[in-house]
């Protein structure tokens, strides 16, 4: 399935490696049934159920930078397309940026990790956040943790400033203006 995705356009989500694994101890399992002497699988098999879990609640593919990425543009131009991490901390400050009266539209995704986002105080603001597994706290101060968490928000007043697209695997999202930022 590796090289399948690296030499061609297909992509495989995180779970499907753990799937086709557990599928193969469980082939072993049905065939050791009848011929014997495969139960050391077993253990194998329970040994990768949590790590098959885990991944079943990354539903995007892994892709971006490992570690801590911290972006913090200072004009709408300057913004990517979008914004990856594979593994760790992404903070977006967009707090020097001043809208024209078009949103500035930003897509984050943080495979596994943090996803912060600070906007400029008193800006409407309007997200779309999804986490697997993990917690997700935006700016109207609501905190939710457990697992398949969606939220659509739009905090202020009028047409919005900025158009946040927010996706987490297995971690947290978390949107703040400096205002809000402590609590």
């Amino acid at each position: 399935m590796a090289l399948a995705g690296t030499v061609s356009d297909l992509a495989f989500a995180p779970g499907a490696y753990a799937g086709v694994l557990l599928a193969i101890i469980g082939l072993g399992l049905l065939i050791g049934a009848w011929v014997g002497h495969a139960r050391f699988l077993i253990v194998i098999g329970l040994l990768l159920l949590p790590f098959a879990w885990g991944a079943s609640l990354i539903d995007m593919p892994i892709r971006g930078e490992w570690g801590s990425q911290v972006f913090t543009p200072s004009a709408a131009t300057e913004i990517r397309d979008a914004y990856h991490v594979a593994g760790g901390r992404l903070v977006l400050d967009l707090t020097r940026i001043e809208t024209d009266g078009d949103p500035v539209t930003v897509s984050a995704t943080v495979a596994m990790g943090e996803l912060r986002v600070l906007v400029p105080d008193g800006a409407t603001v309007e997200m779309d956040a999804s986490v697997g597994a993990g917690t997700l706290r935006l700016l109207d101060g609501a905190f939710d943790n457990g697992t398949d968490l969606d939220d659509h928000l739009v905090v202020g007043s009028g047409s919005p400033d900025f158009i946040l697209d927010l996706d987490a695997g297995l971690g947290a999202i978390r949107v703040d203006s400096r205002i809000t930022e402590g609590r």
